[in-house]
């Protein structure tokens, strides 16, 4: 197999909007997805979907991570650098809006490492909340908002409002939903 140049979203937007215009809009978001060795069933499902994925998959990478070449082949994902230990773009949450709007993106899967679930009522946080009782049939007893993951869904939901964002807990490490 051979392994494929990384490609970073910013400087491969035209191949970015041919992906999302193919999958009608949808992509898999991955924050740190390898940050720190996972569970074999989350291994499992990030190996799963790297050869079987059919649409595009954006991976926020920490800056001290794993090299990026040769990482979820044959996928051959769009990476966006991170702060260390933290899912900031280095350019700035900004750019990765714009991005994803310029491609005309409108609904994105979101996983990743460091997710924490948040049991009980809804979380705190106004645009969560709302968010979640107005995109979903059926607002979830249990919200994610801290971690990289939470950060970036708290990001995603407050400054991408035309965004639709659902989680995939088969994806979500340590904690998932239940």
């Amino acid at each position: 197999m051979t392994t494929l140049a990384p490609r970073l979203l910013h400087e491969s937007s035209e191949e970015f909007k041919t992906a999302v215009a193919k999958s009608k809009g949808r992509i898999v978001l991955l924050v740190h997805p390898k940050y720190i060795p996972g569970s074999n069933e989350y291994e499992k499902v990030l190996a799963k979907l790297s050869t079987k994925s059919k649409i595009p998959i954006v991976v926020l990478q920490g800056i001290d991570a794993v090299p990026l070449e040769g990482f979820m082949q044959p996928a051959n994902p769009f990476f966006v650098i991170t702060h260390q230990d933290h899912p900031k773009p280095l350019k700035g949450w900004e750019v990765l809006h714009e991005s994803l709007r310029e491609a005309n993106v409108k609904t994105v899967l979101l996983g990743g490492m460091k997710a924490k679930i948040i049991h009980g009522a809804i979380g705190g946080n106004y645009y969560l909340s709302t968010y979640e009782k107005q995109a979903m049939p059926r607002p979830p007893k249990q919200t994610i908002e801290i971690g990289c993951v939470g950060t970036t869904y708290k990001e995603l939901v407050t400054n991408s409002p035309h965004l639709k964002i659902r989680l995939m807990p088969g994806l979500l490490y340590p904690e998932r939903p239940h």
